[in-house]
Parts: C-alpha cells; sequence; structure tokens
C-alpha cells in the first residue's frame, strides 16, 4: 500500500518570517506517525533548528500530532505498567516509553524519570512516580488530564534498578521532551498546546524515519508493536479512506488478506497481533507465507543448535518470527532443507 521506500516524517514548522533570527509567529512540532522517533533524533531535530537560524520564538509552541488515529494503549486487556503496550499516536517518543530508574540512598530511594537515547537522557514530568508502602499492586497507575501517575511497592524496588513503562500521553511527552531540548540550544518555547489541524507554515526542519524494508526488519526482530501498528494505520489510509483507530484498521487488514488469498479464518483486531481477540488458522499463516516468499529477506535467522553436542544439522536454515504471549510460543516463517 505504501512501497518499500516509504518514510515516516516528523517537521517543524514557523508560521511566520525568520528575522535575524526571531520567529515571528509560531513553532509547530508536526508528527507523521514515525514510530522509531528516539530522543537523540528529537535532538538533532532542535540542533537543526538553531544551525538554520532559529533562535527566538515570538509567538506559541503548538504541537499537532498529525492526520492517523491516536489511542492510550494498543490493547486494553493487558496490565497497566507493561512497556508493549504502549500508545500510538501520530507523534510518538522512544516507542511511547519512559525510563524509570532507582538508587537506594541512606533512607529512601533516588529515582529519575527519563526520556533515555543513546546520547541524551532529558527528565520529563510526563511522568510521576511516587513509591509507597504496599504489598500488592506492585505498581498502581492512573491517568490526570495531560500526565501519566505511578506509584511503585517499596518492598518490591531492591538496591538498584530500571525498567521501561509506557507512555499514554505521547504528543504531550514528545512535546515536554523537545521543549527541553529546543532550551539546550538556546530555544526557549512557551508550554506546549497540542491542536488536531496544523496550521498553515513553512517547513523550517525536517526529519525521516528509516526506509520501510528495514524499518520491518527491525520490528520483527525486536517485536516492537508500536512500529507494527503505526505502518498499519499508515498502509489503511494511504487510499485516503479514513479510519477510526485499530480495530477498523485491522478489518481492512483481514478484508484486504480474504481478498487477496481467499482466505476467511482469519481475525485481526490490530497489527501488531497484541489484542486477544485477532486470530488465524497456521494453515492460512503458511498460505500467506507459500504465496509471499520475499518475506523471508525481512525474518531473522532461527539457531537450531541445541547445544555443542547436538549442533544446528548441516545445510538447513530456518528464518522466521517467534511471538510469546503468556506463556504460549509460536514460530511462522521458513524452513530451507539440504535439498533445497
Amino acid at each position: 500500500r505504501v512501497g518499500p521506500s516509504f518514510q515516516f516524517r516528523t517537521e517543524v514548522l514557523g508560521t511566520g518570517p525568520v528575522e535575524n533570527g526571531r520567529l515571528k509567529g509560531d513553532l509547530i512540532l508536526k508528527g507523521g506517525g514515525d514510530p522509531t522517533m528516539d530522543t537523540d533524533r528529537l535532538a538533532d531535530l532542535a540542533v537543526a533548528l538553531r544551525e538554520a537560524g532559529v533562535h527566538e520564538v515570538t509567538g506559541r509552541f503548538i504541537v499537532c500530532p498529525g492526520d492517523l488515529p491516536r489511542g492510550d494503549r494498543i490493547d486494553h486487556e493487558q496490565p497497566d505498567h507493561v512497556a508493549y503496550n504502549p500508545a500510538y499516536g501520530g507523534l510518538n517518543l522512544n516507542f511511547n516509553r519512559v525510563h524509570f530508574e532507582w538508587k537506594k540512598a541512606v533512607d529512601d530511594y533516588e529515582i529519575t524519570m527519563q526520556a533515555r537515547g543513546l546520547r541524551f537522557r532529558p527528565a520529563t514530568s510526563v511522568t510521576q512516580m511516587s513509591i509507597v508502602d504496599r504489598k500488592v499492586p506492585v505498581y498502581d497507575y492512573w491517568a490526570s488530564r495531560d500526565k501519566d501517575i505511578w506509584s511503585v511497592a517499596r518492598g518490591a524496588l531492591g538496591k538498584n534498578g530500571a525498567r521501561w513503562l509506557p507512555v499514554r500521553f505521547p504528543a504531550v511527552y514528545a512535546a515536554d521532551v523537545f521543549k527541553t531540548l529546543a532550551r539546550s540550544n538556546g530555544i526557549v518555547l512557551k508550554r506546549a498546546e497540542i491542536v488536531d489541524q496544523v496550521p498553515e507554515g513553512q517547513v523550517l526542519v525536517a526529519t525521516e524515519s528509516d526506509l520501510l524494508v528495514p524499518m520491518m526488519i527491525d520490528m520483527l526482530k525486536y517485536s516492537t508493536n508500536l512500529t507494527a501498528e503505526m505502518t498499519g494505520l499508515s498502509a489503511s489510509v494511504a487510499e485516503g479512506v479514513p479510519v477510526s483507530g485499530l480495530i477498523g484498521s485491522g478489518a481492512r487488514m483481514s478484508l484486504w488478506a480474504i481478498q487477496k488469498y481467499g482466505i476467511g479464518d482469519l481475525k485481526f483486531s490490530d497489527h501488531s497481533g497484541l489484542g486477544y481477540d485477532s486470530a488465524i488458522s497456521p494453515l492460512s499463516m503458511a498460505k500467506i507465507l507459500q504465496e509471499n516468499d520475499g518475506i523471508r529477506v525481512l525474518l531473522k535467522p532461527v539457531n537450531l543448535s541445541v547445544s555443542k553436542s547436538r549442533p544446528a544439522p548441516n545445510g538447513v536454515e530456518v528464518k522466521a518470527k517467534t511471538g510469546t504471549l503468556n506463556f504460549v510460543s509460536s514460530l511462522a516463517g521458513f524452513v530451507t532443507t539440504k535439498s533445497g
């Protein structure tokens, strides 16, 4: 639907002219659905903005998540704290996860909530954590108007540790982090205003994701559910017909597969397979793979070696996607035997 060279694009626009380093108008951060946007690339966008000659903004800081559907989580039956079930939308950051870290101090714990990248680790106030004295649950969550409020059981922490937690307000999260990164480049922005319709303006700087094929390879290697959802939503709206959310987009993919492959025993409620309502029979999966040998290049090699005394058989290669959910494991892909 979108082509192997498709790229997600994130833009920074201005609604007025830039004169003597001053943007006389509003600054707009516009999302394009990129599921792989991270803090480091957002920091590069802030640097590019400074290098483009913007040092001051007189107007508002506007954030537009874009035209793709948005939701606070992929599947509502998953536990609140699992990072593989984040929010989704047109503006995403760090796979919509925040890095929670704790270190044992003299009397209590020191904790940080960071939008952690490889090069930059800005703190964020969009996600807040408190430590409480209780046995269960380990994590408790509630959403304020635009913040994630977490608490964790003190006895579950141990000495030092860290984990990723899902973000439910990704556009607010990305805006908060971009504001911090812009300030580190000398650009002070006002409090972000989230809007649905992007105002007219000229593109000042932009960044694009990797091409679709390497993105799909990484998605299948690391099981990044957000990449599956945003790519599926983009494919669903590629022909200009809107969808309201993941269920509608999954249904559109189901209809496409039924018409293309002549199979009926499938139902997709999303694109990652996380939702419990999604199902496909092994026979239908095999038929789809049989008619799409090109998928083989997207899949990862599976090591067939059991141990040093039981190595993998010579001349046999498996490339597949592994899947594990609630202690049920599956494998779908291709095996090349000795005979070819």
